[in-house]
């Protein structure tokens, strides 16, 4: 059951907040690709807990793999799980979101708040269209920290 009420409320979070243009991203969406994946179907949400996260997948012909932790899981088993998983697959960038671990560029809390996910996407793709928000000012009120922890992983 909280995996299809956590789908539900993914689906209107990248709807409803990820596809709005945000001064803090210089009037550009806080992810400006979620929407139309999710609208092309490039987008898998997929059920896993601490003991079944994988520990490779194969993203074949989507954009992102959602995973929603259907168990209690602290933000710092999130992070490592993260930190394993970005280690053994580099042709892959693995993104956590924790509810306790808040994600903010100024006034812009990127945590979806309620769900603990890892988000998974190709790096090659992630690379290309980080490059085509470089010219845009999406980045431009990140602090150095944050973008390096960001692009670095």
């Amino acid at each position: 059951m909280i995996f299809e009420e956590a789908k539900i409320y993914l689906v209107s979070w990248i709807k409803n907040f990820l596809d709005k243009p945000h001064s803090a991203f210089n009037d550009v969406s806080p992810c400006p690709f979620a929407r139309k994946s999710l609208e092309e179907d490039k987008v898998i949400f997929l059920s896993s807990n601490v003991n079944l996260f994988p520990k490779t997948v194969d993203i074949l012909n989507y954009d992102v793999l959602v995973y929603i932790f259907t168990d209690d899981i602290s933000s710092y088993q999130l992070e490592k799980m993260t930190e394993t998983f970005n280690a053994n697959n580099p042709g892959l960038v693995a993104l956590e979101d924790h509810p306790d671990a808040e994600e903010k560029i100024q006034d812009c809390v990127l945590n979806n708040g309620e769900y603990s996910v890892i988000f998974i996407q190709s790096r090659e793709k992630l690379d290309y269209y980080r490059q085509k928000l470089k010219n845009t000012g999406y980045y431009d009120n990140w602090s150095e920290d944050y973008l390096n922890d960001v692009i670095n992983r």
